[in-house]
C-alpha cells in the first residue's frame, strides 16, 4: 500500500520537522515559534523532503557516500524549489541565505545543505526503518480513518493559512495608500490654515500701509465687506469641517488595518525575513500598533 505509507511518512515527518524548528526558535529566541508554514503542528516541506529521498534514494541505501550525496541533491532541489515558488507566488522571499556565501539566489547555501544531507542520511538509515515498523503495526482500518482525519485537519489549515497570506499584501497596500491619503488630507488643512492667516496678514499689511485712504473706502463698503468675510469664513469652516471628517475616516480606517491580526502575525514570526519586504513599512506600522 504504497500511497498509505506515502501519506504516513509526510505527516510523521512533517510533525517531526515542525518539532525541530520549535526546539530550534526555542533556543534561538528563548520563546516558543511557531515555525511552520501552517497553523498546526505540521511542516510540509520535511515530510515531503523525507519522503522523496526514501523513495529516490531506495535502491542506494546501502551505499552510504552516494546516499549522502544523493540526500544534499534532492533536499536542496526541494529548498530551492520551495523558496522560488514561494516568491512567485507571494512577491517576497521567506527565507534569505544571501549573506552566506556561495549560495544560490539566496535559495539554499552549502551549510544548511550540507545539514539537510546528513540529517536525511541518518533519518534513512536509522529512524524511517523504525518509523515504519511502528506504521505497520497500526491496523490498516484503524490508520486508514487517522490518515483521513489528519489529512482533513491538513488541508483545511492549508485552505485557511492560503487565504490568510494571500490576503497580505492586500492589507500591506491598503495599509500604505490610507497612509498617503492622511498626508495629503493633512497637508490640505494645514494650507488651508496657512493661506487664511497669509491673507488676514497681507489685508492687515494693505490697510496699514495705505491708511486713511483705504479707511474711507473701507468705511463705505462696510456692510459688503462684513458680509464677504463671513461668506468666505463660512466657506472655509465647511471646507474645514469636510477635511477634519476625511482626517477622522481615515484614522478609523488606519486603526482597523493596523490592528494586530493572529495569521499574519504568526507568519510574520515564522518567517521574519518577510519583515524586510517590500511592505517593510507597513508591517513596522502593524507591530508598532500590536505593542500599543
Amino acid at each position: 500500500m504504497p500511497l498509505y505509507n506515502f501519506m504516513w511518512i509526510v505527516l510523521i515527518y512533517g510533525f517531526f520537522g515542525w518539532c525541530g524548528e520549535v526546539a530550534f526558535a526555542a533556543v534561538k529566541h528563548g520563546k516558543f515559534v511557531n515555525r511552520g508554514f501552517l497553523n498546526g503542528p505540521i511542516c510540509p516541506i520535511y515530510g515531503f523532503g523525507v519522503l522523496i529521498v526514501t523513495v529516490a534514494l531506495e535502491p542506494i541505501a546501502n551505499n552510504i557516500p552516494l546516499l549522502f550525496v544523493g540526500s544534499v541533491v534532492f533536499t536542496s532541489l526541494l529548498e530551492f524549489i520551495t523558496g522560488f515558488v514561494l516568491e512567485r507566488l507571494f512577491h517576497e522571499k521567506w527565507w534569505d541565505y544571501s549573506n552566506v556565501r556561495f549560495n544560490i539566489k539566496g535559495y539554499i547555501c552549502p551549510q544548511f545543505s550540507l545539514l539537510w544531507g546528513v540529517a536525511a542520511t541518518l533519518i534513512v538509515l536509522f529512524l524511517h526503518p523504525s518509523v515504519m515498523w511502528l506504521v505497520g503495526r497500526i491496523p490498516v482500518n484503524i490508520g486508514i480513518v487517522l490518515i483521513c482525519v489528519l489529512s482533513a485537519a491538513f488541508i483545511a489549515d492549508l485552505v485557511f493559512t492560503l487565504i490568510g497570506i494571500l490576503g497580505l499584501p492586500k492589507r500591506m497596500r491598503a495599509i500604505t495608500e490610507v497612509e498617503s491619503a492622511l498626508r495629503k488630507v493633512s497637508d490640505e488643512i494645514g494650507e488651508g490654515v496657512a493661506n487664511t492667516v497669509f491673507a488676514a496678514q497681507s489685508a492687515k499689511k494693505t490697510v496699514e500701509d495705505k491708511g486713511g485712504e483705504l479707511k474711507t473706502a473701507l468705511a463705505d463698503k462696510n456692510d459688503e465687506l462684513k458680509s464677504a468675510i463671513q461668506h468666505k469664513n463660512a466657506e472655509l469652516a465647511q471646507s474645514l469641517a469636510e477635511k477634519y471628517r476625511q482626517l477622522d475616516e481615515l484614522k478609523e480606517k488606519y486603526a482597523k488595518l493596523t490592528r494586530s491580526r493572529f495569521q499574519h502575525r504568526r507568519i510574520m514570526n515564522a518567517f521574519p525575513n518577510l519583515q524586510n519586504g517590500r511592505f517593510k513599512s507597513a508591517l513596522e506600522k502593524i507591530n508598532l500598533h500590536r505593542k500599543k
